[in-house]
């Protein structure tokens, strides 16, 4: 399999909809030689079982974690559009959503 290919089947299966719309928007800006803007979001990422080493991982993807909101299972914080991509490419990264507050 093309690693482009690996990216897009990643991109589907782990990101929502509206995530997905966003890194293709980073992705043809970049292809347009436009330079990068940052964006950080808050998002949810709900994992298969996180490792001991999981968080530091994730803070070294620049994920910053606000809350634990169910633990080994589901962290809330922050982190760049860009980044969202090396996120799904954790094995033990399940899902990743904008959170829904009700």
């Amino acid at each position: 399999m093309k690693p482009e290919d690996r990216k897009q089947l990643l991109r589907q299966a782990k990101l929502t909809e509206s995530l997905m719309k966003m890194v293709q928007s980073l992705d043809k800006s970049r292809a347009g030689g436009h330079a990068a803007v940052k964006q950080r979001m808050e998002v949810q990422v709900w994992l298969n079982k996180l490792p001991a080493d999981g968080l530091t991982k994730l803070k070294d993807l620049g994920f910053d974690l606000t809350a634990t909101l169910m633990p080994g299972k589901l962290v809330l914080g922050t982190v760049d559009v860009s980044k969202l991509d090396a996120l799904i490419q954790l094995d033990w990264v399940r899902r990743i959503d904008q959170p829904k507050y009700r």
